[in-house]
């Protein structure tokens, strides 16, 4: 028979006409010394030389990493990375927006600009670190909101006067999340505020036979404001 000694330990035994053994078991990434001994029919032994043999090492996911807000506009959402590493190498990083994969980058990039995207939305992200083997890593899930948007442009047209007034009228505008106010200028400075569906104002109380300028700002619920032609 052939005695087979792991470490310095018996582990196994093999019939006399046997020239291998597999050791299984074992912890992976380690390192073990082997001799074995030769056994003869008077139970005399001769022993072989040592050898030392490790493990393999497993392949391993990539490290976790830490996905990081970024900044915005009313149609984009812009967030980086810390780069992560693996056994293998990091090959590319899988982008999700809202559980969908959107898209992938190569595996030393660190950054995405997301586009395309409506205005006061919000969005969640996570992304996948991917190695050499298939293997990936989810990093954590950030939320973010597309910026708002001022509201659309609309147009001031004059209306009917009197001695002491001026009649103003206004196309009403959109936004993505409302008009609340309408303010109204005189000669630039402000005078008055309606309500957001208003869509007219008379300036009265004025010098009869005089000349006055006017415009109207459209104020959203984020209070950005656009202002209308004089």
């Amino acid at each position: 028979s052939y005695e087979i000694y792991r470490n310095g330990s018996l582990v196994g035994t093999t019939a006399g006409n046997a020239n291998s053994y597999n050791d299984t078991g074992l912890a992976s990434s380690t390192a073990y010394s082997y001799y074995v001994k030769a056994v003869d029919g008077d139970g005399l032994k001769t022993q072989s030389n040592v050898i030392n043999m490790r493990t393999l090492t497993p392949n391993q996911a990539p490290n976790p990493f830490i996905l990081l807000n970024g900044s915005n506009t009313i149609t984009s959402n812009s967030f980086t990375w810390t780069n992560t590493g693996d056994d293998v190498a990091v090959v590319a990083y899988e982008i999700y927006r809202n559980g969908v994969l959107l898209t992938s980058t190569a595996g030393d990039a660190n950054s995405y600009n997301d586009t395309g995207l409506a205005s006061s939305t919000a969005y969640s992200y996570y992304v996948k670190a991917v190695d050499g083997a298939g293997l990936k890593t989810q990093s954590n899930t950030v939320t973010m909101t597309t910026a708002n948007k001022a509201p659309n442009e609309f147009t001031l047209s004059v209306g009917s006067s009197t001695t002491t007034s001026n009649s103003l009228t206004w196309t009403n505008t959109g936004d993505d999340v409302a008009v609340v106010a309408y303010e109204i200028y005189r000669n630039g400075s402000f005078i008055t505020s309606t309500s957001g569906s208003a869509n007219s104002y008379v300036d009265s109380g004025l010098a009869s036979s005089t000349g006055y300028s006017y415009y109207v700002k459209a104020v959203d619920g984020a209070g950005l404001k656009t202002q209308s032609n004089t």
